[in-house]
């Protein structure tokens, strides 16, 4: 994950780099090559989410469908507002030892975390055309506005200690109901602000992005979610 964030990192400096160097020396015409019309854009994602609890990782495979519109907000620019929304599908097994962080050469069995949750992004992006060819860049930064509908997990013990198991500890966690946390400050919220950046590139109607987001405000006390995804969309 670190690698990824300092490779998106790189990209986006170099990029901001070329278009200020390509704003200082070339004339208005030029700079704007790229389409400045009002879009809109459905797009699927692969987003891995990482929960991270005071150093205590849970990885998740995300899938995310969604739509975004932008309109441009400059007379002169290929500058644009973009917002939108989209549902995220993630889920996640780890083995029960792995999650209570315990080493007892025991397979208690697997714990099975389920999450859905929609996102409304704010954008600023703006477009880049490269000259000569059909390709825009387009970089973007800006707020997310998520509600985290579903967050469970199954506690899936193993057939010797299962009776013994579900009696004591029970079988499920929903991680939005007090009963069922170990207290309120491990209880989640339902709501959260956080932020998004990354770069796309236009080709005709096709879009492809790469991006990493993370929290603002608290998942939970001393928990935050963050993710990176890879998307493919069709714009019109």
């Amino acid at each position: 994950m670190k690698n990824f964030k300092f490779l998106l990192a790189a990209g986006l400096f170099a990029m901001s780099a070329t278009v200020s160097a390509q704003i200082a020396t070339s004339s208005m015409s030029t700079s704007q090559s790229a389409d400045t019309d009002n879009y809109s854009r459905f797009e699927v994602q692969y987003n891995p989410l990482t929960i991270d609890s005071d150093g205590s990782d849970m990885d998740l495979t995300g899938v995310t469908i969604g739509f975004l519109k932008g309109y441009n907000i400059s007379s002169t620019m290929p500058l644009f507002l973009e917002w939108g929304a989209r549902v995220t599908y993630a889920w996640g097994s780890e083995s029960i030892a792995d999650q209570l962080g315990i080493d007892y050469g025991y397979d208690f069995g697997d714990f099975n975390t389920t999450y859905i949750g929609i996102t409304i992004p704010v954008n600023v992006s703006y477009k880049y055309a490269l000259p000569n060819t059909e390709f825009v860049i387009v970089p973007f930064a800006g707020l997310t506005f998520k509600g985290n509908i579903i967050g469970k997990s199954e506690l899936d013990w193993t057939d010797d200690i299962k009776d013994y198991a579900e009696e004591y500890y029970g079988s499920d966690i929903n991680w939005f109901d007090d009963d069922d946390t170990v207290d309120d400050d491990h209880t989640w919220n339902r709501f959260q602000i956080g932020y998004n950046l990354g770069v796309g590139v236009d080709y005709k109607k096709w879009y492809f992005g790469i991006s990493y987001g993370s929290d603002i405000t608290e998942l939970c006390k001393d928990t935050k979610t963050s993710n990176y995804a890879i998307s493919v969309g069709y714009s019109f």
